[in-house]
């Protein structure tokens, strides 16, 4: 009984002392194995059924925010664009009331002032002017109403165009022109942004802790120049099981090293610590030599 005491606390000892070794390293600057991913990376496609007519760009072109990159068929959308911008920019409803309500003015004014009107031609001549006023409240309101259905035609034309919401670099072509975008496939386009890259890390805690943003740290690749990159992000919740926290680096990348290449991480600016001696349980007694 006493030699398996013995070799569970042993086994202890290893087990805290490798962690111990572990960190230790780590502070030191040894690297940390890691991926490189894309600092942005989306799936463009419209929010309606309908048949594509252009693609503007192809897999590898690099395409800039608001970039026109793709276009549904908008010929029946672009036909009542047109009527609606005619009858936005078209105000002789309004002008036409307008006179009419003069009209009906100068012949109210006309029976009071010079006595020719009787009582009933007064009142008609007044409920005249009060009809035509009505009517140019109607018809100004119409007008109003054909600004906001033009608006709302530029809407639907601009949702059938696709554009870039990044700067970026075309990744994948999902649809051509001819096919149709419909519920089972509305994705036509990815891009990705892979300047700058992003790195994720798991650090161990004893480091992450220890980091601060900004914070420089050292990329390298196999084959490919070493990259320096800052600390953009330190996670706030740590995994238990592994005792790492995720730390986020933004690594500039005017090279355009692809993204998804394994890759060796350390933090120079990382003071080690003092080496301290790992300590038992309490109640823990070493065993004897």
């Amino acid at each position: 009984m006493s030699k398996i005491v013995r070799y569970k606390r042993s086994s202890w000892l290893q087990v805290v002392a490798g962690l111990w070794l572990v960190t230790l390293t780590a502070y030191a600057g040894e690297p940390i194995a890691a991926i490189t991913r894309p600092s942005a990376e989306v799936a463009l496609g419209f929010p309606r059924a309908g048949q594509i007519a252009e693609v503007l760009v192809r897999e590898g072109d690099r395409v800039q925010v608001n970039q026109k990159i793709a276009r549904q068929d908008d010929r029946e959308e672009q036909t009542n664009l047109a009527i609606n911008e005619a009858k936005a920019h078209n105000d002789a409803s309004v002008e036409s009331q307008k006179a009419v309500v003069e009209l009906r003015k100068f012949i109210l004014e006309r029976y009071k002032n010079n006595g020719v009107g009787s009582r009933l031609e007064i009142d008609y001549a007044q409920l005249e002017l009060t009809t035509a006023e009505l009517n140019l409240k109607l018809a100004t309101l119409e007008h109003a109403q054909d600004a906001r259905k033009l608006t709302l035609a530029e809407a639907i034309v601009d949702k059938m165009q696709l554009r870039s919401p990044i700067n970026g670099v075309v990744e994948k072509i999902l649809l051509h022109p001819g096919e149709m975008v419909d519920s089972r496939e509305t994705r036509v386009i990815s891009i990705v942004s892979i300047d700058p890259l992003w790195v994720d890390v798991a650090v161990p805690t004893a480091v992450a802790t220890k980091l601060t943003l900004n914070q420089p740290a050292q990329i390298q690749a196999a084959d490919q120049p070493a990259l320096t990159g800052a600390v953009l992000h330190i996670g706030s919740v740590a995994d238990a099981g592994s005792n790492t926290l995720l730390v986020r680096l933004a690594v500039p990348n005017p090279n355009n090293i692809p993204a998804g290449l394994r890759v060796q991480v350390s933090f120079p600016a990382v003071p080690a610590p003092a080496a301290t001696p790992a300590t038992q349980p309490a109640g823990a007694t070493t065993p004897p030599q």
